[in-house]
């Protein structure tokens, strides 16, 4: 409760100058399991334990109370990246097709493949692809 200034909704909504849909805050409020979480955004899929919340070190780090870190976690749904999910009653109306699945994911893998050659007579040679 002591990171409700950098994981409001209240925050969020001044710092973006915009609105949260009804639906989309209603994807992130925790209130239902915990009374105490009424107002901030986080995710219903978020791990408990007998100390709290489980969250990654970056996150751990920029919630302690360090007042060098100021704002959300870099990566977090009060820091921008609040995308939701696709609610169910639109799920039945459209049709998922591979194309409108890519569009819509919430990741996006990007690929490289790199060819190099080498040596004194450049008879080294080879490629290398990764995601």
């Amino acid at each position: 409760m002591k990171n409700t200034e950098k994981l409001g909704i209240e925050t969020f909504e001044k710092n973006f100058k915009l609105k949260i849909p009804s639906e989309l805050k209603r994807q992130y409020d925790c209130s239902i399991t915990d009374k105490e979480l009424n107002g901030l955004l986080l995710s219903k899929r978020s791990k408990r334990n007998k100390k709290g919340y489980m969250c990654c070190s970056s996150c751990h780090t920029s919630l302690l109370n360090n007042k060098s870190v100021k704002g959300p976690p870099r990566y977090s749904i009060a820091n921008g990246f609040l995308i939701g999910h696709i609610p169910e009653n639109v799920m039945e109306e459209i049709d998922i097709t591979e194309l409108v699945s890519a569009m819509i994911a919430p990741i996006r893998p990007f690929s490289y493949a790199l060819s190099f050659s080498g040596g004194a007579l450049k008879t080294l040679k080879g490629h290398h692809t990764f995601f």
